[in-house]
């Protein structure tokens, strides 16, 4: 295969070269991976002369940027109800095979470019899927939703995969406001070049009652077209804009902006990013150690250090939901620590993409229906569709695992302090002392423990000064946690672990560090399984109205070549033709899509 445009071929020698030119930044030293995959694949690539440091590198070819095709299951909601998506990953198969981005950010945001939805989903080679709950306060209006990883923020926002939404709330739409809504706009979304008819949707009948079985045959036409899978929808006609397509692969938007603040990519799951600085001058503090520790259920403490310029770059173990975290800088030298972060999410924005068609002007009638069936829904307070968690019950176990020995203080005769509990009741943690200071060390089987120094840790946070501990009554304490080997995470090697466990949570009444910060962070979404009413149940409530518009939705789906797939839903108690829509992406990023239909009487 060849490409047109300037090539780098990048092997051996010159990929030193190409070392030392760009080795005065972080940067673009991370770089160079994205070169040697380059030249090895012969892919276009340009050398910048300008940029920051006098030392930048642009890249304009398919491996460097992320892209992806973003599908929710309708266009057309109610305050209150939900967004299923799925995003289907078409970057470059160097990029994908080698899990460039893990995480993929999702936004739901009004007319104004003002968020009012957001989350984190686990991405992988074949894209994400998840739900965004609807605010009920919403007001009537356009929105949208857009799809970006951290490395994207690089680019331009048009590079983010956006999709347009209309939301509806009775309670919350004004006559003069609808009027504006429905005016006639010359403005139109983005329509698709065409698309692979790829698929038979073929339904068992073309007619159904309310709350009947719906058997859907599904059958390839070109066996294995899709390697990543497909995502389905059945829904009432007119609810979806099927001809809106935003493709990210356009050529002006594959250009990496380095002039300003650089994101790396998380090759390893959430991260959290940004800089330290200390004393009145705020100068960097670079070369020290920053402690995150994860507070409550499932504590973690992991280790990191500064880079130049005080940059920090933190990644995340997998966790879900809202969690408090602790950042502690380890450095005797700096005082008036201050930790500034990265946003989380990005707050550069391209302009509101418009849908190919008006549906307050053009599908009147379908956002009344919305309008009227919402109101129904509360007065019901139940909602038809609903969302299980997937949760896996694991034991717990502390980051390091079982301890080598463990202490709990109630099994031993109480000492004035914990110096002496060391000293008399622990051979295997001396203290030390030197420099007219007091130290911890851990006594192990091989004498490499001496080389480097444990890590001591209160409730799992970081002791940055021995001395602090050792004065503490064991009575506050709970139980003590020992590892008399070296132990290894990451770049950091210690030489053992104390882990002291406090009673009441409360760190035995010990404070914090000064360089210590708190913040509350959202980590993953939770994984939730969309459920649809199953009607065949007689023990299904009847008196309850199913007002769903969604009869289905599957976010992955896989069609065997020589036996296709089979699925069966049930219809509700909406009445009118319903349509299927089966989306997936080729190898080479093109749509495939196959539709299908059937009425609801």
């Amino acid at each position: 295969m060849v490409l047109e445009g300037e090539y780098v071929l990048i092997a051996g020698t010159e990929v030193d070269q190409l070392k030392n030119q760009i080795s005065g930044n972080n940067m673009t030293r991370m770089l160079i991976k994205i070169f040697f995959l380059a030249g090895i694949m012969c892919i276009p690539v340009r050398l910048a002369a300008s940029g920051p440091d006098n030392d930048s590198i642009q890249l304009n070819s398919p491996v460097s940027g992320e892209k992806f095709y973003l599908f929710t299951d309708r266009s057309l909601y109610a305050a209150g109800e939900k967004v299923l998506f799925r995003v289907f990953n078409v970057s470059h198969t160097l990029l994908k095979q080698n899990s460039w981005s893990r995480v993929i950010y999702i936004e739901l945001i009004n007319n104004h470019n003002l968020p009012v939805a957001k989350g984190k989903f686990m991405l992988n080679s074949a894209g994400a899927s998840g739900q965004i709950d609807i605010p009920d306060t919403l007001t009537t209006g356009y929105y949208y939703i857009r799809a970006y990883t951290r490395w994207m923020r690089n680019y331009s926002p048009s590079a983010y995969c956006h999709v347009p939404l209309v939301i509806v709330n009775p309670y919350k739409t004004s006559t003069e406001e609808y009027e504006k809504l429905a005016v006639k706009s010359d403005v139109s979304g983005v329509i698709g070049s065409g698309y692979v008819n790829g698929i038979r949707c073929i339904p068992d009948k073309p007619t159904y009652g309310k709350r009947e079985k719906v058997i859907l045959n599904l059958e390839e036409v070109y066996p294995g077209i899709a390697p990543d899978g497909y995502c389905i929808t059945v829904i009432k006609n007119g609810y979806l804009d099927t001809d809106y397509f935003y493709d990210t692969r356009q050529e002006e938007n594959i250009r990496l902006n380095m002039s300003g603040e650089f994101y790396y990519p998380e090759t390893k799951g959430l991260s959290i990013s940004g800089y330290v600085t200390g004393g009145e001058d705020k100068h960097p503090v670079a070369n020290s150690s920053i402690f995150l520790t994860l507070l409550g259920n499932d504590p973690d403490c992991l280790e990191f250090k500064t880079g130049e310029g005080g940059k920090i770059n933190m990644s995340i173990p997998h966790h879900t939901g809202s969690r408090d975290i602790l950042l502690t800088v380890d450095t005797k030298e700096d005082k008036d620590i201050q930790i500034i972060l990265d946003d989380e999410f990005s707050n550069e924005y391209s302009g509101m993409p418009a849908s190919t068609i008006n549906f307050f002007l053009d599908r009147k009638e379908l956002v009344e229906e919305a309008m009227v069936n919402n109101q129904v829904k509360k007065s019901f307070m139940s909602a038809m569709i609903d969302t299980i968690p997937v949760t896996e019950i694991q034991p717990w176990l502390p980051f390091y695992g079982s301890p080598d020995l463990r202490y709990r203080m109630d099994d031993y005769i109480m000492l004035p302090n914990l110096e002496e509990f060391f000293y008399e009741l622990i051979p295997s943690v001396m203290v030390v002392k030197a420099r007219n200071r007091k130290f911890l060390t851990v006594l192990g089987e091989y004498g490499d423990m001496s080389i480097y120094s444990p890590l001591i840790l209160l409730d799992y946070v970081p002791v940055l000064d021995d001395e602090t501990i050792l004065s503490v009554s064991p009575q506050r304490i709970d139980y003590i946690d020992i590892i008399n080997t070296v132990y290894v995470r990451g770049k950091n090697y210690y030489g053992g672990i104390i882990n002291l466990v406090s009673k009441e949570g409360d760190r035995a009444g010990v404070r914090l560090p000064s360089s210590s910060s708190f913040i509350n962070y959202n980590t993953y979404n939770e994984t939730k399984h969309t459920a649809f009413p199953d009607h065949g149940n007689q023990h299904n409530n009847t008196r309850i109205p199913d007002l769903r518009m969604t009869l289905n939705w599957i976010p992955h789906i896989d069609i065997p070549a020589d036996s296709g797939h089979t699925i069966e839903f049930y219809t509700s108690d909406i009445s009118g033709d319903f349509i299927i829509i089966v989306q997936g992406v080729t190898g080479d990023g093109r749509l495939v899509r196959g539709t299908g239909e059937f009425t609801v009487e």
